[in-house]
């Protein structure tokens, strides 16, 4: 019979103090709680969201790995990564509607892609080839930071990706300010 002992003082994320919290959370459910199967470590556990995340285009508006899984993985690397790319792509969103820009044109992930394509994975601006196909910036040709709130500044006619370097040395100049410019794609 193991037993966990719990420490007053202790450091709150021991394992004993994460044991016994999750033990509390399985004798409060009711014992007829449907269990689902993390897709990761295979454990089974109830279908609440005490034990996994919601997600609402799931049929039981869970996700499939359980919350510990879920952490782990974005902690690693390549969850990391996995974030970045998505902040590259939908940053935007958040910034123009903290300017109350939200409805002056949009993009998704696939316009990207393909504009990548259209510019040969190079930077518009110094046409260096991007190291890998994700490092990359969505630069605003015209800058949110200076744009009125009629300026299409989210549409993909005024988007092109740019290395880092170039995207920072632009900073927020309008095309004609910028003296390295960029080519007409």
């Amino acid at each position: 019979m193991e037993v966990d002992i719990v420490v007053a003082g202790g450091a709150c994320d021991t394992p004993a103090r994460i044991n016994l919290y999750w033990r509390s959370i399985v004798d409060t459910l009711p014992q007829n709680t449907p269990q689902k199967q993390c897709t990761t470590c295979k454990n089974a556990f109830p279908a609440t969201p005490e034990f996994f995340y919601r997600s609402k285009p799931k049929k039981d508006g869970l996700a499939s790995q359980c919350k510990r899984c879920q952490e782990k993985f974005n902690r690693s690397p390549a969850g990391k990564e996995r974030k970045s790319a998505h902040n590259r792509v939908y940053g935007h969103v958040h910034r123009a509607h903290k300017r109350g820009l939200q409805d002056v044109g949009t993009h998704s992930e696939q316009q990207i892609q393909e504009q990548l394509k259209s510019q040969r994975c190079r930077c518009y601006y110094c046409q260096g080839k991007f190291e890998r196909r994700y490092i990359y910036h969505v630069d605003h040709t015209f800058p949110i930071s200076r744009a009125s709130g009629d300026d299409p500044i989210n549409d993909m006619g005024y988007l092109v990706l740019t290395c880092p370097t170039c995207n920072s040395k632009k900073g927020d100049k309008y095309p004609h300010e910028f003296s390295e410019g960029g080519k007409l794609l």
